[in-house]
């Protein structure tokens, strides 16, 4: 008895912690350093800060992921970040999904490169200021 009562408080603690920390019933994730954990699974190094973020997780074992979070890096940091994921200078005409946050509007002043899935970043490697939008699906 003791140990259905103890399972039954520990999900209804997991299920209401996870309501409370930023995430609603569908997976969505906001604030700009919950954002940062779920995507790097740790808090900002040292140097960067994050301005916004958002972050839908699916509940599939495949880690299905869509992610929108604006930040200012390391000028070094954005560099090694474009040549560590190969990324390429982006060519196509859909910047981000319609339905993106209000707050994501990169500024024409920021390269557009694109990444793998429909994935784009907004870099600015003189500042290290980045708009992500992030998709692993």
């Amino acid at each position: 008895m003791k140990l259905l009562a103890y399972t039954i408080s520990t999900l209804l603690l997991l299920t209401f912690s996870n309501l409370s920390l930023g995430q609603d019933e569908d997976g969505m994730h906001y604030g700009a350093l919950e954002t940062f954990r779920y995507w790097a699974d740790e808090d900002p190094w040292e140097g960067i800060t994050v301005f916004h973020g958002q972050y839908w997780a699916s509940s599939h074992f495949s880690k299905e992921y869509i992610l929108y979070m604006e930040l200012k890096v390391p000028t070094e940091t954005a560099q090694n970040f474009i040549l560590d994921n190969g990324l390429e200078p982006a060519n196509d005409k859909e910047k981000y999904p319609s339905d993106a946050p209000k707050w994501f509007n990169p500024s024409a002043n920021l390269k557009e490169y694109a990444g793998a899935q429909g994935s784009k970043y907004f870099i600015d490697v003189h500042t290290g200021h980045m708009f992500m939008y992030e998709v692993q699906l």
